[in-house]
């Protein structure tokens, strides 16, 4: 599915993508590309409904889309069904959806998993700091009554 989403070179630059929005500039110097390059390397992928662009103030703001809502949504929606493309694409995201790759990389034990979950670097905190997890929280809340 993703071979037939994304060219190689738009597969480069959306893994280079911050999943907030961020200027094309911003975009361009995190790829380590010439800003020049990477302006219709997003409009194309907007196109697609591969990113999501924002005009904010004048200027354009660019994320990569969430696969739902977002890349599925904003794919087909741009198809024509006189698409050549289209019969293949909508094959290629049912089997993705019934062969539990979706489920499988979105949930674990039944809860959802989320797409910007932080992964901290523990090694670089040093010895003061106590990270945790989305779950060890959310239990934390669950068992107090107060709060401030």
């Amino acid at each position: 599915m993703l071979r037939e989403l994304y060219s190689p070179e738009e597969a480069e630059l959306i893994v280079k993508m911050p999943f907030t929005l961020a200027k094309v500039e911003r975009i361009a110097k995190l790829a380590g590309m010439d800003p020049a390059a990477v302006e219709p390397l997003l409009a194309r992928l907007a196109d697609k409904g591969l990113v999501v662009d924002l005009n904010l103030g004048g200027t354009y703001h660019y994320m990569p889309a969430p696969f739902v809502i977002g890349i599925f949504e904003f794919t087909m929606m741009r198809m024509r069904s006189s698409d050549p493309d289209i019969g293949k694409l909508s094959k290629l995201f049912v089997e993705y959806l019934e062969d539990g790759a979706f489920f499988g990389a979105n949930f674990r034990n039944g809860e959802q998993v989320s797409v910007e979950r932080v992964m901290p670097h523990l090694e670089h905190l040093g010895d003061h700091v106590e990270i945790l997890d989305y779950e060890r929280v959310d239990r934390l809340i669950e068992e107090e009554q107060y709060f401030s």
